[in-house]
């Protein structure tokens, strides 16, 4: 039987799951609703992360990615992998449904499949796959069209300087070349060492906590985003998209664009008590 998984979104996954902590503002839902109705004394914990896919091979890939990342990039027991078919009694804030097959729709459109894998979440369901190729008349031809509709698709594949997922550097972890040719220069700002932070040897001072108002203070000088890849400039040098420098450019006025916005904007929505 030919293995289910697909590498290239299973580092996806992974590196989505770590920028949702590292850039986003994931709330426990039940702590959000109590600060939203006047609970002003509440410490709002962070919320949880639920990947769900129905291939026990991408799981058991995703799981392994999992278990190498420091608990500086991850709040520990915050972001679980499971089956569809281990999900049912499961919940998260947010929830990064991997639907892997990129060619046949295969098991992923049966309708109990697609029932479970798109009710897990309380705040938001991010799917990822390959939309060009799943049938219109199916189940996930309608979650396709539902979303495309709302301008909530965010295309990868037409990214000018998107990176090859299937690449991945273990010296600066990030997507689109091998360690030996990596032109990265990571500098740990907690011991002062050119490594990622994954490798600090006191990556434990860094460690994230249960609670949202406590920042992420890890901090290796690598920018690193699932929306964005590398460009090059036209001398040929390279340039890493800097997250400070994001403001000051002015975002094309296109669908993508505004609903990556929105999604950003939403997760704002909620003010933390100082």
């Amino acid at each position: 039987m030919k293995k289910k998984a697909t590498p290239a979104t299973t580092a996806i996954t992974e590196y989505l799951a770590i920028q949702l902590y590292r850039d986003g503002k994931i709330l426990n839902a039940k702590d959000a609703d109590a600060l939203q109705r006047g609970d002003d004394e509440i410490n709002v914990r962070r919320g949880t992360v639920l990947i769900v896919t129905p291939y026990h091979a991408q799981i058991s890939d995703i799981s392994f990615l999992l278990s190498q990342v420091s608990v500086a990039e991850l709040p520990p027991g915050f972001v679980e992998a499971r089956t569809v078919n281990s999900s049912l009694s499961h919940s998260a804030s947010v929830v990064i449904a991997d639907i892997v097959r990129t060619c046949r729709r295969g098991f992923t459109d049966d309708p109990d499949c697609v029932a479970v894998m798109f009710s897990r979440a309380e705040l938001a369901t991010i799917t990822i796959g390959r939309a060009r190729d799943i049938p219109k008349e199916s189940r996930l031809g309608s979650y396709v069209e539902f979303l495309n509709d709302r301008n909530a698709i965010y295309s990868l594949t037409t990214s000018k300087f998107r990176p090859q997922w299937t690449e991945w550097c273990t010296r600066c972890l990030k997507p689109g070349h091998l360690a030996h040719a990596c032109k990265e220069a990571p500098h740990c700002t907690t011991c002062d060492a050119p490594h990622a932070t994954r490798y600090c040897p006191r990556v434990e001072e860094n460690a994230i906590s249960n609670f949202a108002k406590d920042p992420v203070t890890a901090n290796d000088g690598i920018s690193r985003d699932v929306f964005m890849g590398r460009r090059e400039k036209r001398e040929g040098n390279r340039v890493a998209f800097r997250s400070e420098n994001r403001a000051s450019r002015k975002p094309p006025a296109n669908k993508r664009s505004q609903a990556k916005a929105g999604f950003k904007q939403a997760q704002n929505g909620v003010q933390l008590p100082e």
